[in-house]
């Protein structure tokens, strides 16, 4: 998951102190997770010269969304990231979500899921990095909305002739004779030292910032629709992506300044 571009591109940003904020809610039964990766960036639509990189929220309803009697996270609302800090984003949720319940498991949006978002979990599936665990076809946590439309893209090849309808790829699912499709699989990280460390680091760079309430609220405002931005305005985001994200950090002598005048 985290791989060698994921780390190139956190160190494209490194000048631009990137840094990350975690927000914690609860609400009755509900609780929900806000992980937000942001940057210095001379923001000419905000107050504040930072830049929002990647937005994703998570939540679980207590005892009435477990699998297997462990707490189960999934998306809500549109996340989103810069084109190269998906990957980043998602491992952050889940170290974070692993530091508030060790078993806790985190599963995708149930009703539909970006392109991208699809590729992440096919990588998550693929890794050694995370525990996965089947949902079974009758759980209320399987979606058939993410399935129905694509399930013969995931039959063996000897299969293809064979299974002609989504019920009988559904049969093959419940009995276990072909394994679970990226999307309708529950995951639980296994990080590494070094994945680990960055979570630390980009905490601790949010937390050296002392940013102030008001400046902390508008901060998670805007990231509450970063991920329809990022939709809109793909075309950008892979232009900043392309420039090495060079659009990125403030000036050194800025930044002095700044503090000087503080």
């Amino acid at each position: 998951m985290f791989g060698k571009n994921t780390l190139k591109n956190v160190k494209s940003l490194n000048k631009a102190n990137l840094s990350m904020k975690v927000v914690h809610t609860d609400e009755g039964d509900v609780s929900a997770v806000n992980v937000i990766l942001y940057a210095d960036k001379k923001n000419e639509h905000s107050d504040l010269d930072i830049q929002i990189v990647g937005s994703v929220i998570a939540y679980t309803e207590g005892n009435d969304s477990k699998l297997n009697d462990k707490a189960v996270y999934g998306i809500t609302g549109i996340s989103g990231a810069y084109k190269g800090f998906g990957s980043l984003l998602y491992q952050s949720l889940l170290i974070e979500l692993r530091s508030i319940d060790e078993n806790a498991l985190f599963i995708s949006d149930r009703s539909s899921i970006t392109g991208g978002a699809e590729g992440l979990y096919k990588k998550m599936i693929e890794s050694n990095l995370f525990e996965k665990e089947r949902i079974s076809p009758d759980c209320p946590h399987y979606s058939d909305e993410l399935d129905e439309d694509v399930w013969d893209l995931y039959l063996p090849e000897e299969m293809l002739d064979k299974v002609e309808s989504y019920e009988a790829f559904l049969a093959l699912i419940e009995s276990e004779t072909i394994p679970n499709t990226p999307v309708n699989t529950a995951y639980k990280i296994i990080p590494t030292e070094q994945m680990l460390l960055l979570h630390k680091t980009l905490k601790k760079n949010d937390v050296v910032r002392s940013l102030t309430s008001e400046q902390s609220e508008q901060l998670i405002e805007e990231a509450s629709n970063f991920g329809e931005w990022v939709e809109y305005d793909w075309d950008a985001v892979t232009e900043e992506m392309m420039n090495g994200y060079s659009g990125f950090g403030i000036e050194k002598n800025e930044k002095k300044l700044e503090l000087e005048l503080s």
